[in-house]
């Protein structure tokens, strides 16, 4: 049995991440980039599918309506509605986190010499993902943003109907989670799209280390 046998049907057999690994320049930075891409999409997964279950948690009409003219009763439920939310802000944080990781990964993968068309593809969709960054920085240097901080001028006054100028320092919007004057989806529709920008990420990866394969076993 020749070697160029055994290479080919060796290599007929291997998973797309072993392709991946095989025919990299960089095999272990190919490697590590693209396992832990993969986990950073399957953490948006999760998190999505917490903060939909806890805002469904926190909108059901579990908490009694308080007596206005009981003070105590007023505290009790505004404390209570304020634990109701803030699982979903702890989840929309990582959720943010989640999509900047997969960047990252993105990013490194896009930058081995042999992975050229997803690289393009990379530069044509960092857009949506230098958003969500944005959204992210809003959690991890809100107190640059406080109205001490050095960039308190990043959060601007809105105006809302009905109402004078006020700065939003983080809430909730019909499906949006709103900083300042800015606004990101966090429904099931933005981890779709996240699904969709991601797989057409690494269909192209795929395509390189095929490709590659093929012209190995060409030589072989």
């Amino acid at each position: 049995m020749s070697d160029s046998y055994v290479n080919e049907e060796y290599f007929k057999k291997i998973s797309q991440r072993e392709k991946v690994w095989h025919f990299s320049s960089d095999p272990n930075t190919a490697k590590f980039s693209y396992d832990r891409l993969i986990r950073h999409l399957s953490a948006a997964r999760i998190q999505m599918q917490r903060i939909t279950e806890n805002i469904a948690l926190a909108s059901s009409p579990q908490l009694q309506e308080p007596e206005l003219s009981d003070i105590e009763s007023v505290k009790k439920y505004f404390e209570e509605a304020r634990n109701n939310y803030e699982p979903i802000f702890i989840d929309i944080h990582f959720y943010f986190v989640a999509w900047v990781n997969c960047q990252s990964m993105m990013k490194t993968l896009s930058s081995l010499p042999e992975f050229k068309e997803a690289k393009v593809y990379y530069q044509s969709i960092r857009k949506h993902f230098d958003n969500y960054g944005e959204a992210r920085n809003t959690f991890e240097h809100f107190h640059d943003r406080l109205p001490a901080g050095k960039h308190n001028s990043r959060v601007k006054e809105v105006q809302e109907p009905n109402a004078g100028p006020r700065k939003v320092f983080g809430g909730l919007n019909k499906g949006n989670y709103i900083f300042s004057d800015k606004s990101w989806d966090i429904t099931p529709s933005s981890c779709e799209q996240l699904e969709k920008l991601v797989g057409g990420f690494i269909e192209l990866i795929h395509c390189s280390a095929n490709e590659a394969c093929d012209e190995f076993l060409k030589k072989a």
